[in-house]
């Protein structure tokens, strides 16, 4: 009776151990969807980054990043459906690290380009505040001129027929 005990104790440990291998396998995700809607994220905060500015050759690092991840998750896609969950966990690993590595890139460069959207606003708004005190200005110039202008028309005007009259 001792002897089947141990054997049964024995085998489910042996079934824990390999529930738990199998969810250690199961840990790293294996769908390659989920790794493409990573990527996608990635990919907004490209063009959010191109729109607001910033074209130069830290979007192309990024972009092999993401491209090589894309090149592993493709390979890890084929050697998973020929069975090999372990090398197809790498492949996927690897993969994942290259997308966390384009994304924390991406923020970078997303912020930078957010300060220098902001630092662009900030010279709009003060280069229309500047523009309107100087077309203020210029409108009382212009106005008071326009009314010398007048004036002394006007005095000519009547000095003219000052001296038509005499």
């Amino acid at each position: 009776m001792l002897i089947k005990n141990k054997v049964l104790v024995i085998i489910f440990l042996s079934i824990i151990f390999l529930s738990f291998y199998i969810n250690q396998i199961n840990g790293i995700e294996l769908d390659e969807n989920y790794y493409y809607a990573k990527i996608e994220n990635v990919i907004k905060k490209i063009n959010e980054i191109y729109y607001k500015g910033i074209k130069d050759d830290r979007l192309n690092i990024i972009t092999n990043i993401i491209n090589e991840a894309i090149l592993n998750i493709e390979k890890g896609k084929m050697v998973k459906e020929k069975g090999n969950l372990e090398e197809a966990q790498k492949y996927f690993e690897k993969a994942d690290n290259l997308i966390n590595e384009a994304e924390n890139e991406a923020d970078k460069l997303l912020e930078e380009a957010r300060i220098k959207d902001q630092n662009l606003k900030l010279t709009a708004y003060s280069t229309a505040v500047v523009a309107a005190i100087i077309t203020y200005f210029s409108s009382i110039l212009l106005f008071r001129f326009h009314n010398y202008w007048k004036r002394r028309k006007l005095e000519n005007c009547i000095v003219i027929k000052n001296e038509e009259n005499e």
